[in-house]
């Protein structure tokens, strides 16, 4: 509960934003805070929180992870103004990274064989299940209650999750106690920061000089933390491990779920939401087949393994993936329920049945007292993903859009919308359109190119979610080879 709640708090926040700004009289660049805010802090400490936990203890750091979590709610939802607004969410922020970092650490300590799998299935889902479902309980909340009840809710599930934990969860931790290299993990923390800040930033108003500069700065920061880790004994993260199959082909299915979930889930409810007029709540039902997608596939998912490998699950759900992807290149302002619910439900399938192997698979990589680290090094990916996945498809879409309205050869059209406010401007012309029979008008003409441009980035992204299981397969047969027994010359 407490891990889709932490994925809840990541999507939630964006239905409440016109109340926000309304209740608390927040400027537009408030707004971007408030909801960047988050994530930059998760990205920063949830490094620093694997390595807290392998040292001092798993269960310490999910407890505290709670408690900041349940206090930073509470502080959220009674804020009188936007910077305690501010300050709660990136407190909650640095909670969700202990408590991200704790549960998968304990799961791989506690758990093994088929109880483990189980275990990895039952997280995934939380996760994956969190960010779907945001826009929906957070739409009927709003609309029952006041905007603070979206963060209230979680003071209740954190609470009663830290008391069955207190309880029910035995301490387990490095024994060996190894000195902490706190300068890799502050390079590695500030990397992540910096890449994540620069990731929204891009996101927020497109590509900006400062953005780069930022970029740039975090891509040295991870140079310097890998050129670190060569030369030390017992390193923080160790190349070898990095580098091998085991760990580096699932930890690009992860990728490549995170970045098309989180793209698909930023554009889809805003076009819903403009282009066919719905409600909050209503583009939140129209998201539920791909949570419902994600819960079948989960449940399913030791029952599959009995009779398939885990590469060929993990093959098998990125392949599902990429055929809902397809599906969504022909997102217009009529598209039916039966379309979007199908692309929908293939991409929560996907999900379902790649992440749990996956994820297991990137932890078993590591040595089993560094699955805190283990923990903490996948989630950071998995954040950073997320936000490149946000940031790369709103990006891709403007620059396809720019180049098809030009097509129109349309002044009126052309300078029609603003494209750093691209995915709602151009949603809005898509509702317009849906009453103008005129198909010169610069409403369709809008609406049409941004349309095309939405369906070149999900084709886009259905393609690399091919590449990545030719990749997965490329490596298990290069371990495989490697792996081989040597004849002897005898």
């Amino acid at each position: 509960m407490c891990v889709l709640t932490v994925n809840l708090d990541i999507t939630i926040i964006n239905v409440a934003l016109g109340t926000l700004a309304e209740s608390l009289g927040a400027s537009t660049t408030d707004l971007q805070w408030i909801t960047a805010v988050y994530m930059l802090a998760a990205a920063a400490f949830i490094v620093v929180a694997g390595v807290v936990a392998d040292r001092f203890g798993r269960k310490l750091i999910l407890l505290l992870g709670l408690v900041v979590f349940t206090v930073a709610s509470a502080m959220a939802a009674g804020a009188a103004s936007v910077a305690v607004l501010i300050v709660a969410r990136a407190l909650m922020g640095v909670g969700s990274a202990a408590i991200l970092t704790g549960s998968v650490s304990i799961i791989t300590t506690m758990f093994t064989g088929a109880t483990l799998r189980r275990a990895l299935a039952s997280w995934s889902t939380a996760a994956a299940l969190g960010l779907p479902l945001g826009p929906l309980i957070g739409g009927y909340l709003l609309q029952t209650f006041w905007w603070g009840s979206i963060f209230l809710i979680n003071v209740f599930i954190c609470a009663a999750v830290a008391v069955c934990a207190w309880f029910l969860i035995p301490e387990t931790r490095n024994k060996a106690g190894s000195k902490v290299d706190f300068i890799s993990v502050g390079l590695m923390s500030l990397g992540s920061l910096l890449l994540t800040y620069a990731l929204i930033g891009m996101e927020s108003g497109g590509v900006q000089m400062g953005d780069l500069v930022v970029l740039v700065c975090s891509v040295v920061l991870f140079v310097l933390f890998f050129l670190r880790q060569r030369g030390l004994e017992r390193p923080l993260l160790s190349l070898a491990v990095v580098s091998k199959p085991d760990f580096a082909a699932p930890m690009l299915t992860l990728i490549v779920i995170f970045f098309s979930m989180a793209g698909v889930l930023f554009i889809v409810p805003i076009y819903l939401q403009y282009a066919q007029h719905l409600d909050v709540l209503a583009v939140g039902l129209r998201i539920v087949p791909l949570a419902v997608g994600v819960t079948v596939a989960s449940l399913l998912n030791e029952r599959i393994l009995r009779i398939a490998t885990p590469k060929m699950l993990i093959s098998c759900g990125v392949v599902a993936l990429a055929c809902g992807l397809l599906l969504l290149t022909r997102l217009h302002s009529d598209v039916s329920v039966i379309r979007l619910s199908s692309a929908l439900l293939l991409i929560g399938l996907g999900i379902g049945l790649a992440q749990p192997s996956a994820l297991g698979s990137c932890i078993r990589s590591f040595p089993a007292e560094q699955h805190g680290v283990a923990s903490g090094v996948v989630n950071s990916f998995r954040l950073l993903a997320g936000s490149l996945g946000i940031a790369v498809t709103g990006t891709a879409a403007s620059l396809f859009y720019a180049h098809s309205i030009a097509q129109t050869h349309n002044a009126a059209a052309i300078s029609a919308v603003d494209r750093n406010d691209l995915t709602t401007e151009a949603s809005i012309a898509c509702g317009r359109s849906r009453g103008i029979a005129d198909q010169h008008d610069v409403s369709h003409l809008v609406c049409g190119s941004y349309s095309d441009s939405l369906g070149v980035v999900f084709a886009s992204c259905a393609v690399v979610a091919l590449l990545a299981v030719l990749l997965i397969g490329m490596a298990t047969r290069q371990r495989k080879g490697a792996d081989a027994p040597v004849p002897s010359s005898s």
